[in-house]
């Protein structure tokens, strides 16, 4: 149901210009409830910062699949030693991501490529 227009700006975009904040909400709880998916996080990509001064509240979908994606790749370890959850900034594609492991975290990976040629 939601998505860019021709312009690039969303309903979240426009009510936002227009101060309706609790439009704002009920769209934001919309998708999150009903399109809980990471193709959406595109609608957050321009206004992030105006929501947060607007006092939207953005709990519930920082917690969703808009910005919590779970992907299994091979070139991604399936477990770790380190339990200490980490966070890194990745800001390109998403369907990049399955190849910038020695990228993202390459102090780890270097940690464990000297383990394995011990």
């Amino acid at each position: 149901m939601f998505y860019k227009n021709k312009d690039g700006t969303s309903a979240i975009d426009k009510a936002l210009d227009l101060n309706q904040v609790k439009s704002v909400d009920l769209m934001i709880d919309y998708i999150v409830a009903n399109q809980n998916s990471y193709v959406y996080a595109n609608l957050f990509q321009n206004n992030f910062v105006d929501l947060l001064n607007k006092g939207v509240e953005m709990k519930d979908v920082l917690q969703s699949k808009v910005f919590n994606h779970t992907f299994d790749f091979d070139e991604w370890p399936a477990t770790s030693s380190n339990t200490i959850s980490l966070l890194r900034p990745y800001n390109k594609s998403i369907f990049a991501l399955r190849h910038e492991y020695k990228t993202i975290f390459a102090d780890l990976h270097k940690e464990e490529k000297k383990k394995i040629d011990k």
